[in-house]
């Protein structure tokens, strides 16, 4: 990663968002709570900010399904994969600026660095879509012509995306699986329902059945 090219993008991104320079820059203990506020909004920001960029730059924007309900916890992940799992009280699950110029400018692994034994962006990742909410969609026909598209599910719509999904992307890329592959994708599809926690409302797709 360019650090010094993301810090820019940061920067131009609090210029025409919400969060101001002041906030970023004021000092607070480090790995404290306020700091890791500061990280999610300065990331609620650069999402929002990389979104608009394509809606006006992309005729062939599109934002819908997979890459609408995974965007958010991407933009968090920084912040939550990267935290020491060793630290207790107000620091814990909280990434501290010397870590994270490690990581992300010195490309290295802080001294008796143990990562996180459970992701934990559920939260982190809600504030971050909540900012700056957006329904799924794409631009048609040309730059700045968003057009919402809610088939293919999204963020809060988690059950339509596993839905489509499954019914769509699954059964295109795998028709007529035979042996250890169907076996194999028998499990692992019922790995992602069970990782969703859907309730009786949104039941599981069963493609390929004995």
């Amino acid at each position: 990663m360019n650090f010094a090219r993301y810090k820019n993008i940061i920067i131009e991104a609090l210029a025409k968002g919400s969060v101001s320079k002041e906030d970023v820059h004021r000092d607070s203990p480090r790995g404290g709570s306020q700091e890791m506020l500061r990280i999610h909004r300065l990331a609620a920001e650069l999402r929002w900010n990389r979104t608009q960029q394509s809606i006006t730059t992309n005729s062939n924007f599109t934002f819908t399904g997979l890459r609408h309900a995974t965007v958010y916890d991407q933009a968090v992940f920084p912040a939550t994969l990267f935290t020491d799992r060793c630290k207790t009280g107000k620091n814990k699950t909280q990434l501290d600026m010397q870590s994270a110029l490690g990581f992300f400018r010195d490309m290295r692994f802080p001294k008796e660095f143990f990562r996180a034994s459970a992701p934990s962006a559920g939260e982190e990742a809600a504030g971050i879509f909540k900012a700056h909410p957006i329904n799924p969609g794409g631009n048609v026909g040309g730059v700045n012509n968003y057009v919402v598209d809610t088939s293919l599910g999204g963020f809060e719509d988690g059950c339509g995306f596993y839905t489509q999904f499954v019914n769509m992307t699954i059964r295109s890329l795998y028709p007529k699986p035979e042996g250890v592959l169907r076996r194999n994708l028998k499990i692992n599809l019922g790995f992602l329902y069970e990782a969703f926690g859907f309730g009786p409302e949104c039941p599981q797709v069963k493609l390929y059945r004995d």
